[in-house]
């Protein structure tokens, strides 16, 4: 039995009713006006779907530049002649849509029996069930156990080339090394949203030589070093070697597994959904990625400038259209030494305003967020070694610090969204300034809250009155210390 993706049901979309509907790819395109969103419970396959369908469509349009996204936009649907075409084009390759085609399985490597001795549970292929380093704290069942259908593996798969992380035994991560944080700009329906997320080609000079994976007619070497490669087939790097085990066309089981081809040229790859930092030392180029215990929104005045080095596809997006307000999904999973620890998915609306003028005040308003977060954990650190516990073990004023550091950032989350951004929006100019300062004062007073909490509820009020003056220091940097002396 066979399972062509062009007309099996397979990714789920959400109706304006707000019923949900899984679909093939040829009837999603033809009718994504008509939905909402792609939905998916498990984070990482929501996402590859995405990002597989983005590659899909830029390699069907094959769009020049901004002006060919808006006239797309403009006729509001998907041409059905073009996407017809496409898939014609594909047939005539010799490239096969079908899950378990014998000789070409779509987004998998082909026959190969000096591969078939590495079979395994097809868990290993979704990194939220428990498999080899992976916890069962995300899915609690035995990897023995896992059967995926034909429509799980096939969203697994579209999520394997974005979400991979390096291991051992050679395991390589993804074209942009462990996972980073993806955006995604959200249109009025399912289809401004594919159109929001594809890149012309003015946007680089290798567009698709090498094509992507489904039309490549190279073979998947294990561990072959890539130096460089195309923008649509970075979308699409076969970082895992995968062939699916047809058991019964209902359920599979078991699946061929090993390591993918590994590729090295992380500073030439420049993936337009990923925000970069740069190195104030080298030069060097890092995606932003996901860390444990930090929420995506304090990273949000990197990942969405428009102006340096934010995720290009949010720029693009706010030139095509400029409306009032600016939907985001951010898409990421926190890793530590080749296990996963969480998968994220976080949704922000802001006023677009923000984007086009003051983003520069808002990038310092988090990152004043940031510092402060770190002197009040320096702070709670030497307070507890003036209390006799060790700050590296789990001890009681270990988990209050966690807590006190918690609630400042959701004070500051709170009042980021509720007061500072509605202000910026509606401010002059000329006001950012004075904003900027009383946010400051802000977030301070929510350090100086934790901080007494912190001493109330450890009893360190009653005693040790010289430790606690001695690592309010801490809380203030040097201008703010001479500042406070001077009772401004």
């Amino acid at each position: 039995m066979g399972f062509d993706l062009l007309t099996e049901p397979w990714i789920p979309v959400l109706k304006p009713d707000g019923s949900t509907e899984e679909v093939g790819i040829r009837k999603l395109l033809l009718s994504a006006h008509q939905y909402t969103e792609i939905t998916d419970s498990i984070v990482t396959r929501e996402y590859g779907v995405y990002r597989f369908l983005f590659a899909l469509l830029m390699d069907a349009y094959q769009p020049e530049d901004s002006e060919a996204l808006e006239e797309l936009l403009e006729e509001g649907k998907f041409d059905a002649e073009i996407l017809e075409e496409y898939f014609k084009n594909c047939q005539n390759e010799g490239v096969s849509f079908d899950l378990f085609d014998p000789i070409r399985p779509f987004m998998q490597a082909g026959p190969d029996l000096d591969m078939d001795e590495k079979i395994c549970s097809v868990a290993k292929l979704e990194p939220v069930y428990p498999s080899g380093n992976n916890h069962v704290h995300f899915e609690h069942r035995f990897e023995d156990t896992v059967t995926f259908s034909p429509a799980e593996a096939a969203r697994a798969l579209c999520a394997v080339t974005a979400f991979s992380t390096s291991g051992v035994q050679g395991y390589p991560s993804t074209v942009n090394g462990a996972p980073p944080v993806y955006v995604i700009v959200c249109g009025r329906n399912l289809f401004e949203t594919l159109v929001l997320g594809m890149v012309p080609r003015v946007y680089t000079t290798v567009y698709d030589n090498p094509p992507v994976l489904w039309r490549w007619q190279g073979k998947i070497e294990p561990k072959k070093e890539v130096a460089s490669t195309s923008l649509l087939m970075g979308l699409t790097f076969p970082c895992r070697y995968v062939r699916l085990i047809e058991k019964d066309g209902k359920e599979i089981e078991k699946m061929v597994y090993a390591q993918g081809m590994n590729f090295v040229g992380y500073g030439s790859y420049q993936d337009p959904y990923v925000a970069y930092r740069y190195s104030k030392k080298d030069g060097s180029r890092s995606s932003i990625k996901a860390q444990p215990e930090k929420e995506l929104w304090r990273e949000l005045g990197e990942l969405l400038d428009c102006n340096e080095n934010g995720a290009a596809i949010v720029r693009q997006a706010e030139e095509l259209v400029r409306r009032d307000q600016m939907q985001v999904v951010l898409y990421s999973v926190v890793t530590q030494q080749a296990s996963y620890l969480d998968a994220v998915r976080e949704e922000y609306r802001l006023p677009a305003v923000l984007l086009r003028t003051c983003w520069p005040t808002i990038k310092a308003c988090l990152e004043y967020v940031e510092k402060k977060g770190r002197m009040l954990n320096d702070a709670f650190r030497e307070l507890q070694k003036a209390l006799g516990e060790d700050e590296k073990k789990d001890g009681i004023m270990t988990a209050i610090c966690r807590r006190k550091m918690a609630a400042f950032y959701e004070d500051c989350r709170y009042a980021f969204f509720a007061m500072l951004q509605p202000r910026l929006a509606e401010a002059k100019s000329s006001e950012w300034g004075m904003i900027h300062g009383e946010w400051n004062e802000t977030v301070q007073r929510y350090v100086l809250k934790e901080y007494n909490a912190f001493i109330e509820e450890t009893g360190m009020k009653a005693r040790g009155m010289i430790a606690q003056q001695e690592c309010r220091k801490y809380l203030f940097d040097k201008k703010e210390t001479q500042e406070k002396r001077k009772g401004k």
